[in-house]
């Protein structure tokens, strides 16, 4: 049970470092497109998993592809944003205000000022360990049955 366990958090970190490379990459792509034209972002949209999230310099939702902007409250306490106003690039991980899921956050400054932010949900271990709960307590079971027997 603990190589379960621990097999099962060298998972979800690999994981984890994963969706972080993924979400990274198409944010620097798509920055590099933003920066010379916007009508990019329809159709980006169409090329990748994540959500697609542009900001004005004064925090306003400009575009997102997965929710209606009128419904967006402004952004500019968010923690990414914050960052890639300041120093160009900022990240989190933490449970979305709006879709209240965990999802990992990647914004880059644009040169215009505004930012492109990109976002894919997360996993966390008991996100994959407790659907296995049941096979666990079977093998677990059945190994202590099986040891028992032979002893």
């Amino acid at each position: 049970m603990i190589v379960f366990f621990a097999s099962s958090l060298i998972l979800v970190n690999q994981m984890l470092s994963n969706t972080k490379s993924i979400v990274k990459n198409e944010t620097e792509k798509l920055s590099i497109l933003l920066n010379d034209d916007f009508e990019y972002l329809d159709k980006f949209d169409v090329l990748s998993d994540s959500r697609i999230t542009l900001i004005s310099s004064s925090g306003e939702v400009l575009y997102d592809n997965t929710l209606d902007i009128k419904e967006l409250d402004n952004h500019s306490n968010r923690p990414e944003v914050i960052n890639a106003l300041k120093d160009g690039v900022g990240q989190s991980t933490r449970t979305s205000d709006t879709k209240k899921t965990q999802l990992y956050y990647y914004a880059l400054k644009l040169n215009n000022g505004n930012v492109i932010r990109l976002s894919q949900a997360t996993s966390t271990i008991w996100g994959i360990i407790t659907p296995q709960i049941g096979l666990i307590v079977v093998s677990t079971t059945t190994i202590l049955l099986i040891s028992l027997f032979i002893a």
